[in-house]
C-alpha cells in the first residue's frame, strides 16, 4: 500500500507495511506496522512499542492544529508528518496486546527487553540507516526511560513526552499513598483485550496478575528495579517534556535529567543539559517544562 504525503510537504511518499513480524530473542514474534519513505535510500527510524493497539485509528479533536489522517494512532508519532521529511515510523504492538501474542506485562523488565530487541531489529532493516530514535507520549514516553537503562547500541536519541520514570514512586504510590489512577488504567486495558475487539486475535492474554504484583511489592523489595530509570545508565541524548497539570503522575520525571541526575552521577557530570520552564496557551492553563541533554550521538539523521 502507498499513500501520498500530506499537502504542502511533497518530499517523500509513504510506503506502508502492515503486520510485519518483529522477532524477539525468546522466539516470540511481535506484530508491527512500518511507515517509510517510498524511496530506495536508508532512513533513521522512530519507534513506538506499547499496548494501545497499532490498528486503532485516533481521530483528534477539531481544535487541534494537527489535522486527522488515516495513519494516526493514540500517543504515537504521526507518520504523515515524519515520513515525508525522511524518517521511518515503526509502530509495534507490545507483547500480549493488539495483534502480538504472549502475556502483556506493562512497564516490566520483560517489556523493556522486547523494546531493546525491536530497536535493534529496526536498525538492521535494509531501509534503515542504523539509527533509531524513540518519541511518544505517556505510555510511549515511560518505556523509553526503561529501555534506555539497557543502552541499545542503535538507540540514537529519546524524546519522552509526559512520561514518569519510576513506576512505584511516580505512578503507583505518591508519598506512600496508593494512586487509584493506575489500577483503573490497568482494568480498562485488561477489558479491551479480554472483552473487546483485541480478544479476537489472541483471546487468552493478560493473564499475568500485574495488578497483584504492583500492589503486593514495596519499593525496598527491588521488584520495581526494571521499571525505574537508572540515571547513571541513561547516556543517550534526550529531550523530555511535561506540564505541571500532570505533575502527580506522568510528568514528575521531566526536570530530573537536568537537575538531580547530573549532580548524582558521574556519567552526566560533564554532559551539557538544560531545563526550560514556560507558560503555554493551553486551555487548561498548564505550565510546561522541558529538560534536554546532548552527547556524542545527539543526531538521529542519516
Amino acid at each position: 500500500m502507498k499513500m501520498e504525503p500530506a499537502p504542502g510537504v511533497p518530499v517523500y511518499g509513504i510506503a506502508v507495511e502492515k503486520d510485519v513480524d518483529v522477532p524477539m530473542r525468546d522466539g516470540a514474534r511481535l506484530k508491527a506496522d512500518v511507515f517509510r519513505p517510498d524511496d530506495a535510500g536508508t532512513f533513521p527510524a522512530i519507534l513506538n512499542l506499547g499496548p494501545y493497539q497499532k490498528d486503532k485509528l485516533w481521530v483528534p479533536p477539531g481544535n487541534l492544529e494537527e489535522k486527522p489522517n488515516p495513519l494516526m494512532n493514540w500517543e504515537t508519532v504521526n507518520p504523515q508528518w515524519w515520513v515525508p521529511k525522511g524518517y521511518a515510523a515503526v509502530r509495534v504492538d507490545g507483547r500480549g496486546s493488539g495483534k502480538s501474542p504472549g502475556e502483556c506485562e506493562p512497564w516490566s523488565l520483560a517489556e523493556s527487553i522486547d523494546l531493546y530487541d525491536a530497536i535493534e531489529w529496526a536498525a538492521a532493516q535494509p531501509w534503515c540507516s542504523g539509527k533509531v530514535g524513540l518519541s511518544g507520549i505517556s505510555y510511549f514516553a515511560i518505556n523509553q526511560w526503561f529501555v534506555a537503562n539497557h543502552q541499545p547500541p542503535s538507540l540514537a536519541a529519546i524524546i519522552p513526552w509526559e512520561g514518569f520514570a519510576d513506576l512505584y514512586r511516580d505512578a503507583l504510590f505518591h508519598g506512600g499513598l496508593l494512586s487509584l489512577f493506575m489500577p483503573n488504567w490497568y482494568m480498562a486495558h485488561l477489558m479491551h483485550h479480554v472483552a473487546g475487539r483485541a480478544s479476537r486475535h489472541h483471546p487468552n492474554r493478560w493473564q499475568t496478575n500485574t495488578l497483584h504484583f504492583w500492589l503486593h511489592n514495596n519499593l525496598d523489595s527491588g521488584a520495581f528495579r526494571g521499571a525505574q530509570a537508572q540515571w547513571d545508565k541513561i547516556t543517550v541524548p534526550m529531550f523530555s517534556v511535561g506540564n505541571w497539570s500532570g505533575w502527580d503522575c506522568i510528568c514528575a520525571a521531566t526536570p530530573r535529567p537536568s537537575c538531580g541526575r547530573r549532580r548524582r552521577t558521574r556519567s552526566f557530570a560533564s554532559t551539557p543539559g538544560r531545563m526550560c520552564i514556560r507558560s503555554t496557551p493551553r486551555t487548561d492553563g498548564a505550565i510546561s517544562c522541558a529538560s534536554s541533554t546532548t552527547g556524542s550521538k545527539a543526531s538521529t539523521t542519516a
